[in-house]
């Protein structure tokens, strides 16, 4: 589970439009998975056509609330996402996986901090599959700074780690 790019329900690379693609399947996929300035113009995992739309819509929604995309009006940014990500349990992994597309290789400290917060009030209201859940714990592991960092800190990705590796292993023990 260390790697997002074993994730079953992950859309084959060659299937994902990305700009300046090659042919090389690793290449694309590590595309699919970083950080994109860009909205997406098909999800990152396997879906309905309805839920696809959906998902890209939601994607540019994300960028809004991660503020890597001009937003028009001074609403709650974060209620779109997870508004959708309630709807579905596919739709719930695939904004997953967008969120931490969009922490991966991410260039700007405010973007970053945006969706770490993100990411903890996501967690908060509503978990990925128990597969996606793996992968999850296994980004924050592998992106989090230590656990024993104060919780109390909202900006601190220790904090989000302390809080959302509760919350992961609470989904663990109910199946």
């Amino acid at each position: 589970f260390a790697d997002l790019y074993n994730f079953s329900r992950l859309r084959d690379p060659l299937t994902w439009p990305a700009p300046n693609s090659t042919a090389d399947p690793v290449k694309l996929r590590q595309q699919m998975l970083q950080f994109t300035p860009e909205p997406i113009s098909r999800s990152l995992t396997e879906m309905s056509p309805a839920l696809e739309q959906i998902a890209v819509a939601t994607f540019t929604d994300l960028m809004r609330c991660m503020g890597d995309q001009l937003s028009t009006f001074a609403a709650e940014k974060q209620q779109p996402v997870i508004k959708a990500a309630q709807q579905d349990a596919a739709l719930c992994d695939e904004i997953y996986v967008q969120v931490l597309k969009q922490l991966t290789e991410n260039p700007s400290t405010l973007s970053c901090t945006s969706g770490w917060e993100l990411l903890q009030v996501l967690v908060a209201e509503v978990l990925p599959s128990e597969e996606l859940c793996d992968f999850l714990r296994s980004f924050l592991a592998k992106h989090c700074c230590s656990v024993e960092v104060p919780v109390g800190s909202p900006r601190n990705r220790g904090g989000t780690m302390a809080l959302s590796e509760k919350r992961l292993s609470n989904r663990r023990k109910t199946y």
